[in-house]
This record gives structure tokens, sequence and C-alpha cells, in this order.
């Protein structure tokens, strides 16, 4: 019983929508538990009794404390008294240090306000609209979106942060040092990797974006000016940079200016940097923002991908209250162009929580089992 109620509260405490337990009692495990449990009753009852009826009860007593029998005796019941004691400590500090790394990336500053955002993946996968026509489609959605009741603010994306994909690129930067012994050692493209971007390579992560996208997630323009409608693609080919950058580039010293040439086999065409905005976690919460780069989605081309992707990340931050009463309103926008647009939604604050969701689930089971083994000890079992 007491099995049945427990595992049932482990589940809803711990399953998300990513990590599902199944704790459904197993009749075979709990009879072999059983059965364990009655041998070492047995065992160890019977044998201190076993143990008493041989000899003389009151010699027994009389020499109990004297001689290397009742020392070594004193000692293993001292030994196992230390041992039940320090194993309950390890696990109580093994959850302490789980609950600081827990509560740390909570208050890690993300460089975004994730706070009634509301993001979904649009997809035009099922409606085949043509490649030359997909950012021309994606610039009416945004038009549609932007005018619907209650969106303070909207953007589409190619990466959406925190999701675990990078797409990164080897940069040539006017005014700056490229170490050249470090070129062409990460391959370049748009996906999940766990290898990290050291300070020496000449590589930045990237995003293309929407005019609004910034204010809509809260980044801040430190420098310079934002992407607006006015940088199209027949416009003069432009890009913004976050502080990361323009440390690890051109050593801190002012971006605005400089061009950026974005290399896929051939470096293609400068970009000038028009403005620097503030830095913000881009793959996961766990490790320091990257260097990266932001173009305009009008002027996705062919020194990102091929083609435009048939899937980008849209951003709408609600003016007020929960930002999923706008799913419908959005639905309704963005299927109002063509019925067969698919959308799936997560607000950007779950996307913080499924991050950390490892952290979580290994801080509340070290907390369970810590309090646990700290119970058996103090009642002696």
């Amino acid at each position: 019983v007491v099995a049945h109620w427990t595992s049932r509260l482990l589940v809803q405490q711990l399953s998300t929508d990513t990590v599902a337990l199944n704790l459904t009692l197993d009749w075979r495990v709990l009879s072999f538990t059983a059965g364990i449990s009655v041998l070492t009753a047995v065992v160890f009852g019977i044998a201190p009794a076993v143990r008493a009826t041989r000899g003389d009860p009151i010699e027994t007593l009389r020499q109990g404390g004297r001689g290397a029998a009742g020392s070594t005796k004193a000692r293993l019941a001292g030994g196992l008294v230390v041992t039940q004691v320090v194993l309950p400590l390890v696990l109580v500090v093994g959850a302490g240090l789980f609950l600081r790394t827990f509560a740390s990336l909570t208050h890690a500053s993300l460089g975004f306000d994730a706070d009634r955002v509301l993001m979904a993946q649009v997809s035009t996968r099922r409606a085949e609209v043509p490649p030359q026509d997909r950012l021309e489609m994606f610039a009416r959605i945004h038009e549609r979106v932007r005018a619907v009741p209650g969106v303070a603010g909207s953007g589409f994306s190619l990466i959406a942060p925190l999701t675990g994909r990078l797409w990164h690129r080897q940069v040539h930067v006017s005014g700056s040092w490229t170490p050249q012994e470090e070129r062409n050692t990460l391959p370049s493209g748009i996906g999940s990797t766990s290898r990290d971007l050291t300070p020496t390579e000449p590589y930045t992560a990237l995003n293309a974006v929407t005019p609004g996208w910034m204010a809509t997630l809260g980044l801040s323009v430190r420098g310079g000016r934002d992407i607006t409608d006015a940088d199209r693609a027949s416009a003069p080919r432009v890009a913004l940079v976050n502080e990361k950058f323009a440390r690890k580039f051109l050593a801190g010293q002012n971006a605005i200016g400089h061009t950026i040439q974005v290399v896929k086999g051939n470096p293609a065409p400068p970009r000038e940097i028009v403005g620097v905005v503030s830095d913000a976690a881009y793959r996961n919460i766990r490790e320091a923002a990257l260097p990266t780069v932001y173009v305009p989605l009008a002027q996705f081309d062919a020194d990102a991908t091929p083609l435009p992707p048939t899937d980008f990340i849209l951003s709408v931050r609600a003016a007020s209250g929960p930002p999923a009463a706008l799913k419908k309103a959005v639905t309704d926008a963005v299927t109002g162009l063509n019925p067969r647009f698919a959308l799936t939604y997560r607000s950007l604050a779950e996307q913080v929580g499924r991050t950390m969701q490892q952290e979580r689930l290994l801080a509340m089971l070290s907390v369970f089992f810590g309090a646990l083994a700290v119970l058996m000890a103090a009642i002696g079992l």
C-alpha cells in the first residue's frame, strides 16, 4: 500500500511531457522483495537466539565486556552504527548539492524575458510552398499576427532559444585577427551538437530574425539600431551582433560599421554591422552566451543554407495575461492564409523549464531518498 501511494506521488511530481516515469507495481519484484525481507528477518532473528542457547548464560553475562571476542563485537557494532549514520549523511549532502545546482540555474540570467512569450513552430511543409515564395509567405504571416488583438510584439526566427539547436558558421570580420590554425576544425551547419565553440575559433552562432523579434524576447539594443522592415532582400546587407561577439572578434571595440563575411566554402558578400544587442542564452541554460550574429530573415540566402527552410519559429508576447490565451487567435491568423499550415505551440517559460528538467529530476529524487535514509537511520533500520 505504501509503495503504491508513494509511487503515484513520485510520478505526479517528477513526470513531464518529455520524462515519463512508469512506477507501476511489478508483482514479481514485490514477491522477490517480500521474500528477501522475510528471509533477512528470520536469519537475523534466529541467529542471536541460537547463539544465546550455547554456553552458560551467567558466565556469558559476566564476561561479555571482556576479551578479544567482546572487543570484536563492540568494534563491529560501532562500525555498523557509523555506517548507518554516514550513508544518510552522504545522501543528504548530495541532495544539497543537486538543490544548489537547480537553484543556481533557476536564478541564472538568460538575457531575455520569458514572461508572457508564446512560441509556435510554423510549418509550411504540408502546404508545399515553393522555396522562392517561403520568405514572402512568412512575412505575410508576420503581418497578420502583429494585427491580432492582445499581441504586444511578435517576430520570426530560424532558431528558438534553449532548444539545443546550433546554427554556426566560420566568419571573417574586418579589423579582427582570425587564428589561421583553427580554421576548418568545426563543421558548419544547423542542428544539434554538443561541440563547444572555443574562444580561439573563428566561428559564431547565427540566427535569422524579423523586425520585432528582439523586442518580443526582451533583448536590448546596446548600440546602433535594430533590424527594421527596410532591411529587405534588395536593401544593403546588414547584421546585428551581440556583445560577446564584439569582445571575441573585436576586442570589445565598437562593432558598428565593421563588416562581416559568413564563410560557407567561399566567403559570402559582406554584411555591415549596424547594431549591437545584449547577450542571451542560445543553445541551453548551462553554457555561457555564444558570440552570435543576427541577420534579417528577409535577407536569408545562400550564405545561410541553400534554400529557406519550411519551418520557422514564431514568438509572440502577450500584452497581458497568460500567452496560451493567444493560441486560437494566432492559429486563425496563420491558417487564414492557408489552412494546411501547421502550428506547434509552447511557451518560452515552458521551454526554460524543459532545459532544467534533468536537474529538477535529480534534485527531487536525491531529496526524497536522502529524507528516506535519514528517517530509516533515526528509527534504527
